[in-house]
């Protein structure tokens, strides 16, 4: 990235972290281009087995996928992100699946009849969140799930924490 070290205080993806060709380079650089303390927030389309199922069949020929996302979608899953983001050095990771509910319901990519209402949208956005409290049924819903949110932390103290542990000289 064209940006000094320790730029940013914030790094923001949504729905764009999965077009990453190499997600452990894009994961080193926005560690680096963070500042310590600084978070890194993703919102992305996730490979789930139901997803994958969708995409590899009624969105195959689909104009609303572009064939880069159809060729290596299904290789964004929280566990490669989790890695990539370790693996870059950063720290309390955490993350959640989400639409599993109102996005394929209102067409997802598709246009339906009703892709467009709000309220719809919102009446089963609000079903999903009560639905996610019933804690037997997240697993379920995980499955289910077409986007995963991602929060990592660059550790603030990296440096200071390697030179308590060496040795004195």
């Amino acid at each position: 990235l064209p940006f000094r070290d320790a730029s940013f205080d914030r790094i923001s993806c949504n729905g764009s972290g999965h077009h990453f060709l190499d997600m452990a380079a894009a994961m080193r650089e926005a560690f680096r281009v963070l500042r310590p303390g600084g978070r890194l927030v993703m919102y992305e389309p996730i490979a789930t087995p139901l997803a994958n199922a969708v995409r590899g069949s009624l969105l195959r020929e689909s104009h609303y996928e572009s064939p880069a996302d159809l060729a290596h979608k299904h290789e964004f899953s929280r566990r490669s992100v989790e890695i990539a983001l370790a693996e870059a050095g950063f720290g309390d990771v955490s993350s959640r699946f989400h639409d599993f509910l109102a996005y394929p319901l209102t067409g997802m990519y598709i246009e339906l009849p009703w892709s467009r209402s709000r309220s719809l949208m919102a009446g089963l956005a609000t079903i999903e969140r009560g639905l996610e409290r019933i804690a037997p049924l997240r697993p379920l819903f995980d499955l289910m799930a077409w986007r995963l949110l991602v929060v990592a932390v660059r550790p603030r103290e990296i440096a200071a924490s390697v030179d308590r542990a060496r040795p004195p000289a």
